[in-house]
């Protein structure tokens, strides 16, 4: 839903059938914009909020699913993973607007499987599933989705561009974090 600001219209938030709320406590942050959320709630839209904080946003969600702080970027490797997986993606899409993807999906299909990502985030690959499922699935007639997957692939591509001989997964950048085992 954009980098900092909202890129969707309010009427978006109210058709659409799935939203994804990352570090985001829309409750307390984006007060109108979650009453909207909330009347989206009402006629089926499914909140997912990923969050290291149980927020009121949270408490709201469909699905809260908790990772550990400063793993957001290989919760979203988890996501793609699965999508790529399941056959989920919308290859015309793909194939059309987006260049590069098939070294991202190399990179994730060998380095951010659900073990991995489950040893970083702390989220368990059934819920990572159910998450992508969510997400990507065409029968939930997403109408974000194409806003979503396009943002999910620019923080992929900016933040995670490995160097052409490097094996190790991206590092965090920014202040380090301890993990918790």
């Amino acid at each position: 839903w954009g980098y900092g600001a909202m890129t969707n219209s309010y009427n978006d938030m109210q058709n659409t059938k799935c939203a994804l709320y990352i570090g985001s406590n829309a409750a307390e942050a984006h007060p109108v914009s979650m009453l909207h959320m909330l009347h989206a709630k009402e006629t089926g839209c499914k909140m997912i909020v990923v969050d290291p904080r149980f927020t009121r946003t949270a408490a709201k969600a469909d699905e809260y699913v908790r990772i550990r702080s400063g793993t957001d970027i290989p919760f979203l490797f988890g996501l793609v993973y699965h999508i790529f997986e399941n056959g989920w993606d919308d290859k015309k899409y793909v194939n059309d607007r987006v260049y590069g993807m098939d070294k991202v999906k190399a990179e994730v299909m060998a380095k951010w499987t659900p073990d991995k990502v489950e040893e970083a985030c702390g989220v368990k690959p059934d819920q990572m599933k159910r998450v992508a499922e969510a997400l990507a699935k065409k029968d939930q007639e997403i109408s974000s989705l194409q806003d979503q997957l396009e943002e999910l692939r620019q923080i992929v591509l900016a933040k995670a561009a490995p160097d052409e001989d490097d094996d190790e997964p991206p590092k965090r950048r920014g202040r380090p974090q301890k993990v918790i085992p």
